[in-house]
């Protein structure tokens, strides 16, 4: 009985665990994902989107494996200097820096816009600056806060997406199932990066492990769990979304939508919305404490750094959300999934080395201390 229940609470806490990670996942990047399936075609688009999806879950594997053996909750540049020194240190900061700007610049973007689709008096970037301002203090307030307004964020998620996918599969039009691709405008490589920047979230991993105490069972399912359903969910939306608007899907979904249903867009509006909030707040906490941890900047300075870039960029005219989501999922791709990769395959051969199956985390399995023999 004492075993059932310790497997009852390991699966519960793997299971919100996968709910952190799902939420920092499923942000703004789901609604420019029927855009890139039209452009590639219903068959190669679903098939980049497999393809993008399980090689996140890959490397978010390879990355939870570098934070378990390590037991500390940093980010990749720690990681990256550990493996490869001065300059696995340099990439791996750098990676970090671009992939969570780029999507907190993603965020406020889109959080503009629909704040600007629901309310019209506000103009995009205003509405966007409001949105920081109700973010911030949930940024600063602490990793627990984060975790549980990401899991009750999900489950709203979850529950509107649902009842999208069930309106949308019955107002289905016949004559979309033949529809292929628009003008074939843009590149594979440049949709293969939008794809996964869909499914980016290695910079929550060690956030995701401290929340579940380290323990490599609890985190490889929660991984697992919230990597996987992300690719099923955004499968179904970009089936149902090409065949209820066909040819007319533009990079901006949601204002597409408005054209066959005003209700629903403002509804998926506020779909958005939250998946926006719980993906800014986790990314936003995340750099937060990459500057406080990795570089040993105060709390206030920390917070300064993490909040001004995105409305700074944004401000002198990084405004083009398809082109943003696409040059960070991109980079996340080629600096901090090479990073990743690198670092786990020297880890792998250097257990192979020394013949063990994994190096020491003090915060599992404490070495137990060695005694002194007197001479």
């Amino acid at each position: 009985m004492r075993s059932i229940r310790k497997n009852l609470k390991t699966n519960k806490s793997a299971f919100r665990g996968g709910l952190f990670l799902f939420g920092a996942i499923v942000g703004i990047g789901i609604f420019a994902l029927p855009y890139a399936g039209l452009q590639l075609g219903l068959f190669w688009g679903l098939a980049v989107l497999i393809l993008a999806g399980l090689l996140a879950w890959l490397l978010n594997l390879a990355y939870a494996k570098l934070v378990l053996v390590s037991g500390d909750n940093c980010q990749l540049g720690n990681y990256g200097r550990r493996y490869w020194g001065t300059a696995g240190w340099l990439l791996g900061s750098l990676a970090v820096l671009v992939n969570i700007n780029g999507a907190l610049l993603a965020y406020l973007i889109g959080a503009g816009n629909f704040l600007h689709l629901l309310f019209l008096q506000l103009s995009p970037f205003l509405g966007g600056l409001i949105f920081l301002v109700i973010a911030f203090p949930v940024i600063a307030l602490g990793l627990k806060l984060v975790a549980r307004a990401n899991e009750v964020l999900a489950w709203i998620l979850i529950f509107l997406m649902v009842s999208f996918l069930s309106w949308g599969i019955l107002h289905v039009n016949p004559g979309n199932f033949f529809v292929k691709i628009s003008d074939g405008s843009g590149s594979l490589l440049q949709f293969f990066s939008v794809f996964f920047f869909s499914f980016t979230g290695f910079a929550v991993i060690p956030e995701l492990a401290e929340t579940l105490n380290f323990k490599p069972r609890s985190v490889y399912r929660a991984v697992e769990l919230g990597s996987l359903l992300p690719i099923i969910l955004y499968g179904l939306f970009v089936v149902v979304g090409l065949r209820i608007l066909g040819g007319e899907v533009s990079e901006e979904f949601i204002f597409s939508l408005g054209k066959v249903s005003l209700i629903w867009a403002r509804l998926l509006s506020v779909v958005a919305l939250i998946a926006i909030a719980g993906s800014f707040f986790t990314f936003g906490f995340t750099l937060k404490e990459f500057w406080q941890q990795d570089f040993g900047f105060s709390k206030p300075l920390s917070l300064i750094l993490t909040v001004l870039p995105p409305p700074l960029f944004y401000f002198f005219g990084s405004r083009n959300f398809l082109a943003v989501i696409s040059f960070t999922g991109g980079t996340s791709c080629l600096l901090m999934g090479g990073l990743i990769l690198a670092c786990w395959l020297r880890e792998m051969m250097s257990n192979r080395k020394n013949g063990q199956l994994a190096k020491h985390n003090p915060r599992i399995n404490p070495k137990p201390k060695k005694l002194k023999i007197n001479d």
